[in-house]
């Protein structure tokens, strides 16, 4: 797991299909005081570490394959049954009593201790929502870019909230390298097209990977709070329960981005739909775009693009939904 930034007060990964372990690194989160890692698929152990945490008010670990002693003192005396439900092998207080030797203090496990790097590949994160699909969740700050170092991260929906500022990141590291689907739409983000993590979307630049099996990211959502992606297409939401690994999309509509279509998009030669519509983006339409030989949705409506309809674009048999409405557009079409 990517260390995340250490004012974070608030983390909520919940409902998603996360694996491996708790980092222990969680405990340099030092001001966070709300951590809800409920309905996933986690196991192990809780870090002991997390008993550091003074400012932790809230914490949901429910339902999931936690086992071991639950870590006694400072905030987690106060924490009731509610925080740990649905995990058989957990026990101590608040569930039992029955936990650590005469003295009260928690055994060893038979768990070996990791290191850093190998910490860091026993989570496998490869869906993230924040969105209205899982709830209206309302989050406001600036973008996390701290979920790009997250290696099998595949999609990512932050739809519907109130996040804001630039997208771009000013570190050089390969994130986002395996994004299929990422959703930022309906925020307030603002400042140009995040070109620097155009270029890390390697999963998008790979042509014909795929057997010709239908085959899901990460199988069907699992737990009773399944993750739906919702996609916006012809203005109209559409819920899919299911992701094949050929679905690629990029939605940063409804947002304050500004500039020029970055030619750099025609790279991403795997995308199935595209939108950028309702923003204040300028320039024209980068013929670039005809690189694109599966895209199926192409909405850059609602925006300030001029020039003409590039005529390479005729080229894209695949493209079943376009609109190109309320712009500046000219000339031929």
């Amino acid at each position: 797991m990517a260390t995340a930034p250490v004012r974070v007060m608030t983390l909520n990964l919940s409902h998603n299909g996360l694996e491996g372990v708790i980092p222990a690194s969680l405990h340099q989160l030092s001001v966070l005081e709300s951590l809800d890692l409920s309905s996933n698929k986690i196991g192990g152990e809780i870090p002991q570490q997390l008993a550091s945490l003074t400012f932790l008010a809230i914490l949901n670990l429910s339902h999931n394959h936690l086992l071991g002693c639950i870590p006694k003192g400072k905030q987690f005396d106060t924490f009731e049954n509610s925080s740990y439900q649905g995990n058989d092998g957990l026990h101590g207080l608040p569930l039992s009593k029955d936990c650590g030797g005469d003295d009260g203090v928690p055994q060893a496990t038979t768990l070996v201790e990791l290191d850093d790097e190998e910490e860091e590949n026993l989570i496998s994160w490869q869906e993230v929502f924040m969105g209205f699909g899982c709830g209206n969740n309302e989050l406001n700050g600036t973008f996390p870019s701290w979920l790009g170092g997250l290696p099998d991260l595949k999609i990512l929906s932050l739809r519907s909230n109130k996040l804001h500022g630039p997208t771009s990141d000013s570190r050089t590291d390969n994130l986002f390298a395996k994004i299929r689907v990422i959703d930022f739409s309906s925020n307030g983000f603002s400042g140009n097209l995040p070109v620097s993590l155009f270029e890390n979307f390697q999963a998008l630049k790979k042509i014909g990977e795929n057997s010709g099996t239908r085959e899901y990211i990460a199988g069907d959502y699992s737990g009773n709070y399944a993750n739906i992606l919702i996609v916006t297409t012809k203005g109209l939401d559409q819920e899919l329960p299911r992701v094949l690994t050929t679905y690629m999309i990029i939605d940063l509509s409804r947002n304050r981005f500004v500039g020029h279509i970055a030619s750099i998009i025609g790279d991403l030669v795997e995308l199935r739909m595209l939108n950028l519509s309702h923003n204040g983006l300028e320039g024209i339409i980068p013929a670039s775009l005809h690189q694109l030989s599966v895209l199926e949705s192409l909405d850059l409506s609602s925006n300030k693009i001029g020039g003409e309809i590039p005529q390479q674009l005729a080229s894209l048999t695949f493209l079943a939904v376009l609109n190109l409405s309320h712009n500046h557009l000219c000339r031929h079409v």
